[in-house]
């Protein structure tokens, strides 16, 4: 005689699989509202690494990078906000540019902070990007933060993204 299962316990199993899933649904909330990258080893560590590993994850693509802040430099939570927009840039680099270099700089300038991710990708009409939401999370970000957002792009020219915020 086969093994047959009840109402019971297939019901069973199917709220231990929803359970499961809420719990990773959970976590990847927790971690997209403040990344652990940045935890541990300090914000300029945790972008060193995190472009580390983006590297890794994409071997054709060749990032260089000049990262000259302190930890002191900025406020924590601005801290975020800088990985956040990275975090994005190199995600729409990665889905739309065709490119495979970028630059990224983050340094103290002046009285502030500032951001520039430049690739080398196809680039695209700004005009015809107005509703994208990767770039209008991008720009939020940074306005809601107090910085100034700045996009250049043309087609066959590449990306130009440019964060700065005033730090005191």
């Amino acid at each position: 005689m086969g093994k047959e299962t009840s109402p019971e316990k297939l019901e069973l199993e199917n709220l231990i699989s929803m359970v499961q899933n809420a719990i990773g649904d959970a976590r990847r909330i927790m971690t997209n509202l403040h990344p652990f990258i940045l935890a541990d080893p300090g914000f300029v560590a945790g972008i060193d690494l995190f472009l580390r590993e983006f590297q890794k994850m994409h071997p054709c693509v060749q990032i260089n990078n000049q990262i000259s802040l302190q930890e002191i430099d900025f406020p924590k939570l601005l801290g975020v906000v800088i990985f956040r927009v990275l975090q994005e840039a190199l995600k729409n680099f990665i889905k739309h540019s065709q490119g495979d270099q970028v630059y990224v700089s983050l340094k103290k300038k002046g009285g502030g902070v500032r951001l520039l991710i430049e690739d080398n990708g196809v680039g695209f009409n700004l005009e015809d990007s107005r509703n994208g939401l990767g770039l209008d999370s991008m720009r939020g970000r940074v306005e809601l933060s107090g910085g100034i957002f700045k996009i250049e792009s043309a087609k066959g020219k590449g990306t130009t993204i440019r964060a700065t915020w005033l730090v005191k």
